[in-house]
């Protein structure tokens, strides 16, 4: 499978500035992209999530 058929399509996301900049630096301080960091936080709070419900 190529590069271009692993790609997924971009999700444009809104959030306010302060939001941003805290996940700015955040992903900076992990050394991690902003794309990284979101899908890190969200996997941690789900599986929390999911965790707590069972």
């Amino acid at each position: 499978m190529s590069n271009q058929a692993k790609r997924q399509a971009p999700y444009p996301l809104r959030m306010e500035d302060d939001v941003k900049q805290l996940l700015t630096d955040r992903a900076k301080a992990n050394d991690r992209s902003m794309n990284a960091e979101i899908n890190r936080i969200l996997r941690e709070v789900l599986t929390s999530a999911a965790k707590q419900a069972a």
